[in-house]
């Protein structure tokens, strides 16, 4: 399994870049659809050049983001990939692995004893 960066068709440019990187998502791509779509990326991590760990490059693009979506394929049937434009990545500090990692275990672990099936878990919800 593969995770991708996933952007809806309507967030590419006519230049073919992503308008707004903050609405790309994590997915799973299977048989040219897409598969699994998590929450929106972390811009404190995908667009922070102080944390070069995980930079959102290049993403593929989807009909729309639901599960079961249709992926845009290239004239050789690959999946179409769109770039971010660089000022897009700016300064934004220093990330805490640590703190963000013991965070995303709390919220696990709430909806875990909540008995929600999620296992999206957004450091905003701790």
């Amino acid at each position: 399994m593969i995770v991708r960066h996933v952007v809806e068709a309507a967030n590419v440019d006519p230049e073919g870049y992503v308008t707004d990187p903050t609405l790309a998502c994590h997915g799973v791509v299977q048989r040219g659809r897409l598969w699994e779509l998590s929450g929106p990326i972390d811009p404190l991590t995908h667009l922070n050049t102080d944390f070069p760990d995980h930079t959102l490059g290049d993403c593929v693009v989807a009909e729309g983001l639901q599960p079961g979506a249709r992926m845009l394929l290239d004239a050789e049937q690959q999946l179409v990939h769109v770039p971010i434009r660089p000022q897009s990545l700016r300064p934004l500090g220093r990330v805490d692995l640590g703190a963000r990692r013991l965070l995303w275990l709390e919220v696990h672990r709430r909806r875990r004893e909540s008995g929600s099936n999620s296992a999206v878990g957004r450091l905003s919800d701790a």
